[in-house]
C-alpha cells in the first residue's frame, strides 16, 4: 500500500510493542501483514501494515475505512492486474 494522504498513527516496533505516534507521509509504502490477527492498539478490527523500508516504526494498525481513504493498493511484482 502507498500512502496517498498524510496521517498520524500509533506505530509498533519489531518487538511488537508500542513505540509512539508516527507521521505516515504521502508516498510511504507499507505491506499487508497476512499473519496479523489480533489488534494491538485498535479497539475494533484493524489491518496491520509493515513498513517496507526499515525504520524504527516497523508497523502500523489502521481501520479498513481509514485505509481506503489514506492508502492505495499497489500491485506486487508478478501480480496480474
Amino acid at each position: 500500500y502507498r500512502c496517498k494522504k498524510e496521517i498520524v498513527l500509533d506505530c509498533g516496533d519489531k518487538d511488537c510493542s508500542e513505540s509512539e505516534k508516527v507521521v505516515v507521509r504521502v508516498g510511504d509504502i507499507y505491506e499487508y501483514d497476512e499473519d496479523f490477527h489480533e489488534p494491538s492498539f485498535a479497539d475494533k478490527p484493524a489491518v496491520r501494515l509493515c513498513r517496507v523500508h526499515d525504520t524504527p516504526c516497523a508497523w502500523i494498525e489502521i481501520y479498513p475505512e481509514t485505509l481506503s481513504e489514506h492508502f492505495e493498493e499497489i500491485p506486487r511484482k508478478g501480480d496480474i492486474v
